[in-house]
């Protein structure tokens, strides 16, 4: 023979060795049944999420934005950050140079001149490369931290050719 099967503990049943009150010998009043879940567990009042007209299928959940690659900084951003650093060094030693360059060959004004402008052309048309390169990799997903160094760099310079030029201009009328 087996046993008769006991129905089970209610969840808010008292634990044993306690008073069980008003409920002794009593059956506890049954607790109201929550309403059936809604798709997509919207909470009570809302309305169920809205389906396609057709086919009464919910409508998709929305798709995650991608991640960026693995590598960090995209290609452009880095090509542009060692564009502008190509530039930056250039231009640098270019103008360090100037005065043992001016020692050591005969200099004419023109030539002189001359020597300048190459300096800043190179450095005016590298920072611009670098600067479109680093506005092109800022809007693209990635890492932005290379090419916002690139901007700066070419932002800076062309900046500085530009008052060089400004300044050569006004000191050539005095």
């Amino acid at each position: 023979m087996s046993e008769p099967q006991q129905p089970p503990v209610p969840p808010y049943a008292q634990p044993q060795g306690q008073p069980q009150g008003q409920f002794q010998g009593q059956t506890p009043p049954i607790a109201p049944q929550p309403p059936a879940a809604q798709p997509y567990g919207a909470p009570q009042g809302y309305p169920a999420a809205p389906s396609y007209p057709a086919s009464g299928q919910p409508y998709p959940a929305a798709q995650p934005y991608p991640a960026a690659p693995a590598g960090g900084a995209n290609g452009m951003g880095r090509a542009a950050f060692i564009v502008a650093l190509i530039t930056l060094a250039v231009t640098l030693l270019m103008s360090l140079a100037t005065p043992f360059v001016y020692r050591a060959v005969d200099f004419t004004p023109a030539i002189f001149e001359l020597y300048n402008g190459v300096i800043n052309l190179i450095g005016f048309a590298g920072s611009v490369v670098a600067l479109v390169l680093g506005l092109i990799a800022i809007r693209r997903p990635g890492s932005h931290l290379l090419p916002g160094i690139a901007i700066g760099i070419a932002g800076s310079s062309i900046l500085g050719t530009v008052f060089n030029l400004v300044s050569a201009t006004l000191f050539s009328f005095i």
